[in-house]
């Protein structure tokens, strides 16, 4: 007794879907450039004073910082107040801004330092440094917060984001902060693998059309 031959058409057109299913699942490209700083300032706008040591970025509020109101108008703020603090005016900064794309699901990653002279504890010359996100301003940490590397991520909603970051002098132009960036990436969340689950319902979808035949 001859056996019939499966018919492989069904299996054909599984595995084009499996493929396809694959390929939109593949990773999206982010649009940020030069985010190890191994290119120096490429791909970012530097506003202010900016050195690139070891691929690091370091921005300062040093001599060659901008005055507040001209950072502001070149960040796209409507106006330098809202760098000033409760206790003090924003005088002057520096900063270094990107404008890029991101998928649905992915964080903005990187890591920084915040360094200064500032030797008072009084509220009016608490130089800080900030992370400037699609025109939300968030304080990333200032005078009296203490130092060393930190590490921070924020979820990203898909499209096209302004990316800055910056320190600030508040009081005076007397003394200087700093403030050091790395390892600034864009970057999906991990989520299961899809070729195990893909293989699964291939095999499944398969078994269930071999007991019908």
């Amino acid at each position: 007794m001859m056996s019939r031959p499966h018919d492989t058409r069904g299996l054909r057109g599984l595995l084009a879907a499996a493929t396809l299913c694959l390929m939109a699942a593949g990773p999206a490209q982010a649009g940020l450039v030069n985010g190890d700083f191994s290119q120096g300032d490429t791909g970012w706008q530097t506003l202010g004073l900016a050195e690139f040591p070891g691929g690091t970025a370091r921005l300062s509020n040093a001599d060659g910082a901008l005055e507040s109101g001209a950072l502001a108008a070149q960040l796209g703020l409507a106006s330098a107040e809202v760098f000033d603090t409760a206790a003090a005016q924003a005088y002057e900064g520096s900063a270094l801004q990107q404008q890029f794309s991101s998928a649905a699901g992915e964080r903005l990653s990187f890591r920084w330092s915040f360094g200064t002279d500032e030797t008072s504890a009084d509220a009016s010359f608490a130089d800080y440094a900030f992370l400037l996100l699609d025109g939300q301003l968030i304080r990333l940490g200032g005078v009296g917060d203490g130092a060393g590397w930190q590490s921070a991520s924020f979820q990203l909603a898909a499209g096209q984001h302004t990316l800055a970051f910056g320190v600030l002098d508040l009081g005076d132009y007397v003394t200087d902060s700093t403030l050091s960036l790395a390892a600034v990436s864009v970057s999906a969340v991990p989520e299961p693998a899809p070729l195990p689950l893909a293989l699964a319902g291939l095999g499944t979808l398969w078994w269930l059309r071999r007991r019908r035949a």
